[in-house]
């Protein structure tokens, strides 16, 4: 079953078309396809963008088949495109600029961010929060800190609620595995918060309004509603990354956006 799936690996990454029906027979083994192919996280997803040897496709591949030669990274790349877009020739261009410079992409770089769309509590209503994360350096390690908020959907206060010290609080780099599931402790009443966020978000109005409506009991945190990534680490290009969850081999983290970078 397992090598009935690599092979259709094999047909997808050199971009042949094949119905579904030929290629499986049961239920069983879609399912497995689908989980094969499915880029389950933002780490596998950077993995494949850099052809990683020990990717999961890759390890897979050799211990079922014998070999990876059949994958290629051009191939590969594309493949983290969504497939329902209607994509023109800026993609080519894009693939073929990182693989003739080597261009990789890394979880300690600061050209990249993760924007959680939170949702919470105020005046018995449901409000969209939109919070942008990036990966900090702190005593030699990493760790997601909150870099700014969109306040545009916030009431006015009056109230200035006082910064709580906690600087060996932290969100690890772990957490986007749980689609920033600390933040519920990030922003509840109480919460010493210097180690959550920059020093920069801390003295931006939008934090400072948030923080006293939480302090105050105005605004109580819900849920993270959707997680998307902004990456401007190719240089000349912007691309986002979103989760597309469905039962097709085309699943999970994939390039929704491409955008050429303004020149100035």
């Amino acid at each position: 079953m397992r090598y009935r799936c690599l092979m259709l690996l094999v047909i997808l990454l050199a971009g042949t078309r094949v119905a579904k029906a030929q290629a499986f027979s049961t239920g069983a083994q879609q399912s497995e396809s689908f989980f094969l192919y499915e880029v389950k996280l933002i780490d596998e997803f950077i993995e494949r963008f850099n052809d990683d040897p020990q990717s999961y496709i890759r390890t897979q591949s050799r211990a079922v088949l014998g070999t990876d030669s059949m994958i290629t990274r051009r191939r590969m790349i594309r493949s983290l495109f969504d497939k329902k877009m209607h994509w023109g020739a800026d993609v080519d261009r894009f693939i073929q600029q990182v693989c003739n410079n080597d261009l990789y992409l890394s979880i300690s770089d600061s050209t990249w961010h993760a924007r959680a769309v939170c949702l919470f509590g105020i005046d018995n209503k449901t409000v969209k929060v939109p919070v942008t994360l990036q990966i900090a350096r702190d005593n030699g390690g990493l760790k997601w800190v909150v870099s700014s908020v969109d306040g545009g959907n916030l009431p006015a206060t009056s109230f200035v609620a006082p910064v709580k010290k906690g600087a060996s609080d932290f969100i690890p780099t772990s957490a986007h595995g749980t689609n920033f599931l600390q933040l519920q402790y990030v922003f509840s009443p109480g919460q010493a918060v210097t180690g959550y966020f920059s020093a920069q978000a801390l003295s931006s109005p939008a934090v400072t309004r948030l923080l006293a409506l939480i302090a105050q009991g105005k605004a109580k945190f819900s849920r993270v509603a959707d997680v998307s990534y902004q990456f401007a680490t190719i240089p000349g290009w912007q691309f986002t990354v979103e989760q597309r969850k469905r039962k097709e081999t085309n699943s999970g983290w994939l390039i929704t956006k491409l955008n050429a970078a303004t020149e100035r």
